[in-house]
């Protein structure tokens, strides 16, 4: 019984510590992300950074409008948003949100993204674990 429950805590400090590890700190980026980031939003107002599939996010407020940028890890900017209402979902995803089984009252956060030339939205699901979809302009969704 002993070893069962240190196994369990073992096991939920080492999921807690993996759950936590994508978020960074401005002092853990590549020198490159960081420069590009300050010469593009170098007076923006930064919320976080995070790492997800070796790309670079930061969160941040310019202008009154909270925005996201996502980089590569040698700095190349490959998408922006700009955070919108549920309300600026176009109505044809209703169909995909329903396929996925949620409706606009499980979205947390929705950004209207540039990316490619294209528009596309980046949804994030309220719930543990933390969802995150991208869709197309027309609600197809292109990958979680």
């Amino acid at each position: 019984m002993k070893k069962f429950i240190t196994l369990a805590l073992a096991c939920l400090v080492t999921g807690l510590a993996m759950a936590q590890a994508d978020t960074l700190n401005s002092k853990n980026l590549p020198p490159a992300v960081s420069s590009s980031f300050s010469t593009k939003y170098g007076d923006a107002t930064l919320t976080s950074w995070r790492m997800n599939r070796n790309q670079y996010s930061a969160n941040f407020t310019q202008n009154n409008k909270k925005q996201m940028a996502v980089y590569s890890d040698t700095g190349e900017l490959l998408w922006t948003g700009e955070k919108v209402t549920n309300a600026d979902i176009p109505a044809s995803f209703s169909s995909s949100m329903k396929q996925g089984n949620y409706t606009t009252n499980d979205i947390s956060d929705v950004y209207r993204v540039s990316r490619n030339g294209q528009t596309q939205y980046y949804i994030t699901l309220s719930g543990t674990p933390t969802r995150r979809y991208m869709y197309d302009n027309n609600g197809k969704l292109i990958n979680e």
